[in-house]
This record gives C-alpha cells, structure tokens and sequence, in this order.
C-alpha cells in the first residue's frame, strides 16, 4: 500500500489533447471509416456537477438492501436515512473537513446533457455510437485511476466540478456478422474548473477514467429469440482464484430501475424485459456494468481498511442477470511485491455469475491515503498510458 513517496500522484503540467487512435482493417467500408473519423473528430464534451451529498447518499440507500452491513461506506447506516448534514465550504473547514466520496460514486454524477427526443432507439445516448448497423451498445470494461493524497479526492462540498470527455480509439474487431466496434472513452475529472479552455491545474485533478465500449450489429427478431434462449457460456474461473471474501447478491428489478434513474440511463436493456428478448437476445434485464463496477468497489472496501484505491481495471465477460445470484470476490495478490513501495498490495476482484463462471474481472493497487504529492505525472499522455 504504496509508501507516500513512491505512489503516483496525479499531476498536470499541461493539458494536451490525447492522441486519438483509428484502428480499422482494409475491410472497413468508407461509410463506416467516415463514421469513425467523425467519432474521433469530435470536439471534448465537458460536464459540470456540483459535488453534493444527495447522489451518493441516495446511492448508498439503493445498494443498502442487497451489501451486507460491512460494506457500506463509513458513516452510512440504515437506522437513520436523513441526508447528512454538510457544511458548506469556508477558509476555516478545508476541503478535507468534508466526507470523501466513495470511491466509484462518481458514476451517478456528471450525467449526459442529453434531451429525451435526441436519445437513441434503445434508450442511449448518441455521443459515442458510431452508428448503424452497430447500434446495440456493451459496457465492456475500463479503468480507474485516482490521486494519493487527501486534498485531490473528490469530497460532498458542494464544489462545481469538471468532467471532461473524449474518444480515444475506435476499433473493428471480428468479421461478417460478428463484426464489433470498441469505443473508448477517457475522462478526467477536476475540481472547481470552470474555464474549460485553460489547462488542467493539477491540484484540482480528482480522477482519471477510462471507458470501453463495445457496438455490437443489430440482428433481427427471430436472431434475438435464437439467442435469448441459448444457454450462456461459462468462463471457468482458474484455480488459482480463491476469495478471501466472498459475497453473494442477487440484483432486483428494483436495483436496476433505482440505478438507472441515478445514472440518468434509460438504455433498454436495463428497464424493459421484452425489449431485452425480441431486440437485443438477452433473456432478461441486465445488470449496468457500472453497477456491476460499484459493487466490485464496495466489497474491496471491506477488505483495506483505511486505504484506498490507486489504480483499479477491469473487463465485463458475461452478463449479469437480474432475479440471478451472482457472487462478488476478493482476493489478496500474495505474490504482488513493490520493492520500492511496500505498503502497496494489489488485489483481485471478481463477480462469478448464477452459473459460477466468471462474469467480471478485476484488479485493483491499493495503498495508504496521504499527504505527500511529490510524484507525479507530468502530462494527460503520461498518465493515460498508465491506463492502456
């Protein structure tokens, strides 16, 4: 859990566009390079948010029914729901005054800008898609990076804060019908910007995120019965794999209606269970992959105590279905050593669906929240290449 000297601290010297990357093979139609080209053409998106207590709280309130006790983030607890009372920002209470954001929170703030008529068939946003025929739409994983020390983490105070939004990469993978576009999307997340023309100060450098998603071809009705009744593959999970903790849940639909209203996500597939069948070929509705992400997190949290996490990665590989136990695991790395920073571990985490396989895989570097931020990154480049 890395010393305060040697784990990486985000720092911005200079805010550069990170280079977008175009990866597509000879086959590519010009329709569908074009689309792509304009995908990566696309100017930053940048959200604002005021970081209050209510999303998070009313998340924490959402994930009460189905995380045991232990896993709930410090200061929530179900015998009083009442909104905690925050103070509002002063020279005498610093930003360290005011309760951290649990880490994975930031998913239900800094919501897309998007008007109801301007949303897709099923439900989601048009900012990345990069267009028919790929229009069914996978969260297919990413990656979390977060500062070291106590003044950069994001906090309820109630400060106006920055999301910004880029697409990074465009690829085509596989051939004829199986043909898929992955999409990812880097976000950076400060505190108090408001002139988005200026560069990043890195004081203010809250977070790094990478997204990938996957845009999977559209298929016809009798595609989708096809393939909402074919039994799911199972990823065996290796042996090596044995959780110190594991911890069963059983999303309802409930869960999904509440975090889709959180998240502002009115993506089908989360919502309507005929929709699932008949256009997308799941046989019921699915668990968010940045639910599936938050649940990952807050079992991890019952795990380090008073650290935090550095660095977290992971890849969705199967879907999670509601009214399904699925089982969420963590595991110490034994063999993970830093010469250099000893007090960092690194841990596995995993989500094993109904039938046992693996559904999620992560990993998370984990170490102690300090003071010190004397290494650092000297650009957006630099560190997004930390999250390749």
């Amino acid at each position: 859990m890395g010393s305060l000297t040697s784990a990486p601290v985000l720092r911005l010297k200079c805010y550069k566009n990170t280079a977008s990357i175009l990866k597509v093979p000879l086959r590519w139609s010009s329709t569908h390079l074009k689309c792509s080209e304009k995908l990566l053409a696309q100017p930053a998106d940048h959200t604002f948010d005021y970081l209050t207590p209510t999303p998070s709280h009313l998340l924490n309130i959402t994930l009460a029914d189905i995380l045991p006790k232990e896993c709930y983030p410090s200061g929530f607890n179900t015998s009083n729901l009442a909104l905690p009372h925050v103070p509002f920002p002063s020279k005498e209470s610093g930003p360290s005054t005011h309760p951290q954001i649990p880490q994975g929170h930031h998913l239900v703030y800094f919501s897309p800008q998007v008007l109801g008529k301007d949303l897709l068939s099923d439900g989601t946003d048009p900012l990345q898609s990069p267009g028919p025929p790929f229009l069914r739409r996978m969260w297919a994983g990413g990656s979390l990076l977060y500062p070291t020390n106590k003044s950069q983490q994001l906090r309820s105070d109630r400060t106006r804060s920055t999301c910004r939004e880029s697409i990074a990469k465009v690829e085509l993978k596989g051939t004829g019908t199986d043909e898929k576009v992955f999409v990812t999307i880097d976000r950076h997340i400060t505190k108090g910007s408001e002139d988005v023309s200026q560069d990043f100060d890195s004081k203010n450098v809250a977070m790094l995120e990478k997204r990938n998603l996957v845009f999977f071809q559209e298929i016809t009705p009798e595609e989708a019965s096809e393939r909402a009744n074919r039994p799911g593959k199972i990823l065996t999970v290796p042996s090596k794999f044995v959780p110190d903790i594991r911890v069963p849940i059983t999303p309802t639909k409930t869960l999904l209606a509440r975090f889709s209203a959180l998240s502002f996500n009115a993506h089908g597939i989360h919502l309507d269970p005929q929709y699932c069948r008949e256009k997308e070929g799941y046989k019921n509705l699915l668990v968010h992959g940045p639910l599936s992400l938050i649940l990952m997190l807050s079992v991890l949290r019952n795990q380090i105590g008073k650290n935090i996490v550095y660095k977290f990665d992971y890849r969705n590989l199967a879907p999670l279905y509601v009214d399904e136990t699925m089982n969420v695991c963590v595991q110490r790395n034994q063999e993970y050593l830093d010469s250099k920073s000893p007090k960092q571990r690194k841990y596995d985490v995993w989500i094993e669906g109904s039938g046992g396989g693996f559904a999620v895989k992560g990993t998370a570097l984990v170490g102690p929240l300090g003071e010190s931020d004397e290494f650092v990154y000297d650009s957006i480049d630099e560190m997004s290449e930390s999250l390749v």
